[in-house]
């Protein structure tokens, strides 16, 4: 294996299963002590059906919104998780593709603050960046981390020419950035 290279795991192999268990269950200081045990599991790719993720896809899964889901992605992060890593298999979402989707602010600011590009291309939604999924599966507030990092670049289009910001400052639709 490369340097930088995520380790393969099979998706039901205990230590793996061990990460999602105590990521779903909130259980932070687990996930901690399963990070110092082993530290490849922040970068690992747990594999299922020729697809694999990261934890911090775990951490953004849908519906998301997972309660400590931020302390989760600092733990993570903090153990050397990539915050851009991509899916393998059929589509190459980031993290924060997924976490836009789920419209999951707490998430999304944690990933934004550790680097995670708003750019980055690869949405299941005609692959664009995750204000793209966001725009595509209605979520609203997920949009405003673009505006608080002043990255609006994104060529947004739901449906028609570039339409006007609401007062508010919100995207209506039709809109694109």
């Amino acid at each position: 294996m490369n340097p930088g290279e995520a380790a393969v795991i099979d998706a039901g192999e205990p230590v793996a299963v061990a990460a999602v268990r105590a990521i779903r269950a909130v259980d932070v200081a687990a996930l901690e002590e399963q990070l110092r045990e082993r530290p490849d599991l922040a970068t690992a790719r747990p594999e299922r059906n020729g697809v694999g993720r990261t934890l911090l896809h775990v951490v953004t899964d849908w519906p998301g919104h997972f309660p400590n889901g931020a302390a989760s992605v600092a733990a993570l992060v903090g153990a050397g998780a990539d915050v851009n890593a991509p899916v393998t298999g059929p589509h190459a979402e980031t993290p924060l593709h997924w976490a836009a989707s789920s419209d999951d602010v707490e998430v999304l600011d944690g990933l934004l603050d550790a680097g995670a590009d708003i750019d980055a291309p690869a949405a299941v939604v005609a692959g664009g960046s995750p204000l793209r999924d966001a725009t595509a599966f209605g979520q609203v507030v997920g949009r405003s981390p673009a505006r608080r990092t002043g990255r609006t670049n994104d060529k947004l289009r739901r449906g028609g020419p570039r339409a006007r910001r609401s007062a508010g400052g919100r995207l209506r639709a039709g809109e694109a950035r």
